[in-house]
């Protein structure tokens, strides 16, 4: 008997180098858990006083009002929610925030696998040495502080659709759970408004393709098509009711202003681990990300694949979401903040996907790939410090330093280390919900 091509040695040890790469991935992810367990503080931190602690708060019950209202730019919906039921089941303990946080990230790395499933199922076994990248240190304000829940959601919710998204099958069971995932990432957070209009312009041209070239039957095309629109355009017609631009923030650096591409280059080369301000640096990470998605667009053998379009629509919309981030903080400057790394750094596993569809030479791809691996391996984990937990650790407990202060008489109720306004006024409705930061003093007053 001739044994199949999987059976070889080659193959065994590309399945053994991939289970090892998993592992990698759990023993990081184990890191993660217990730096945020470690360096954790139950306090709340910067936007946590005036959001879950304004007049219309937690204190007043969950109100449909505050569940919606914006905050800054964004509805965090979902967010203000976690906080809701961390009330009612463990009293808002914030180290139970952070770490039901970490689950949701746990969630997205599965999805993120998941997604490579449906665009490629067998043969590129060593992805998940690139998942190791979303798990770089440099993503440590999004892990040490419960409010930026918003991000791992709104990741998870995109990388959820994508997986309904752009298949030759079309149905309205699809459509249906395409844009309601989509509706959740947008009310997770502002940049999942951005997400969800490139994920229906990229839907409605593959589905557009695959009729013309007869994959997809014209009516059920149609009737997806018909339906994503009507769902998604009415939510996000919902989501800018009442929208009104913050008055602190400052005038939009639009793209043909140099001040946008500075600040994009920048925040796109953050999440490939450059912390080093350098337009160039970006412009190379952009060729990374843009030639093989180019290159599957431009072939006819792969110009209407579902896994060209898959892929291509996370590396279009992943663009889209830090080009509008620079739209909106381009003078504010300063683009290497940690919590932007998040909406970048899926741009490595996506990277390594589309050039693995775009070059059909095992021996060059190979090489590409490696070479694509270790210069991201080196610049991700160059800055291995975990020196960003500790200042947020300092910042907390400086904060409680200053509740205690207030409390004792001895000290007025700014902090401007955490929060810029006095926080009197949200520790009164604190206290009136028993939590635990305040009930440590309150008996000292």
């Amino acid at each position: 008997m001739h044994k199949r091509p999987e059976q070889g040695h080659s193959w065994l040890s590309l399945r053994c180098l991939s289970r090892a790469c998993w592992i990698a991935v759990a023993a990081l992810f184990s890191w993660q858990v217990y730096l945020v367990c470690h360096y954790a503080v139950d306090v709340p931190y910067m936007d946590e006083w005036d959001t879950y602690f304004g007049h219309d708060g937690l204190s007043q019950g969950l109100t449909w009002q505050w569940l919606f209202s914006f905050h800054n730019e964004h509805r965090i919906v979902f967010t203000k929610l976690l906080a809701w039921l961390n009330l009612k089941l463990f009293g808002l303990d914030f180290i139970i925030q952070q770490e039901f946080n970490l689950l949701l990230f746990a969630g997205l790395l599965l999805m993120v696998a998941r997604f490579k499933h449906l665009v490629e199922r067998r043969d590129f076994q060593l992805f998940p040495a690139f998942l190791l990248f979303l798990l770089t240190p440099l993503n440590w304000q999004n892990h040490g502080w419960g409010f930026q829940s918003q991000f791992h959601l709104f990741l998870l919710f995109s990388v959820m659709a994508l997986c309904y998204a752009c298949d030759e099958t079309a149905s309205l069971r699809r459509a249906t759970i395409f844009s309601l995932l989509l509706l959740m990432a947008a009310y997770s957070f502002s940049a999942g408004v951005v997400a969800a209009l490139v994920y229906l312009c990229c839907q409605s041209i593959f589905t557009v393709g695959s009729m013309v070239t007869g994959h997809t039957a014209r009516k059920a095309g149609v009737q997806s098509l018909v339906l994503s629109w009507c769902l998604v355009g009415s939510g996000l017609a919902l989501w800018f009711l009442g929208y009104q631009k913050p008055e602190n923030n400052p005038p939009l650096a639009l793209p043909v202003n140099s001040t946008f591409w500075k600040y994009f280059l920048n925040i796109l080369s953050l999440g490939f681990g450059i912390t080093q301000e350098h337009p160039l640096l970006g412009v190379l990470c952009l060729l990374a990300v843009a030639l093989p998605v180019t290159i599957l667009l431009y072939s006819s053998e792969t110009r209407w694949k579902a896994s060209t379009w898959k892929v291509a629509t996370l590396v279009v919309a992943l663009l889209a979401v830090l080009a509008s981030v620079s739209m909106g903080r381009g003078y504010i400057g300063w683009p290497k903040e940690s919590r932007y790394v998040e909406l970048g750094f899926l741009l490595v596993p996506g990277a390594a996907l589309a050039w693995w569809l775009a070059v059909k030479n095992m021996a060059l791809r190979t090489i590409i790939l490696v070479v694509f691996w270790l210069i991201c391996t080196a610049l991700l984990w160059y800055d291995r410090s975990i020196d960003g937990y500790r200042q947020l650790q300092q910042q907390k407990l400086f904060s409680l330093r200053c509740i205690r202060a207030y409390y004792s008489g001895m000290g007025n109720d700014f902090c401007p280390v955490t929060f810029p306004e006095p926080i009197g006024p949200y520790l009164e409705q604190a206290k009136q919900l028993e939590l635990k930061f305040t009930t440590l003093y309150e008996r000292g007053r």
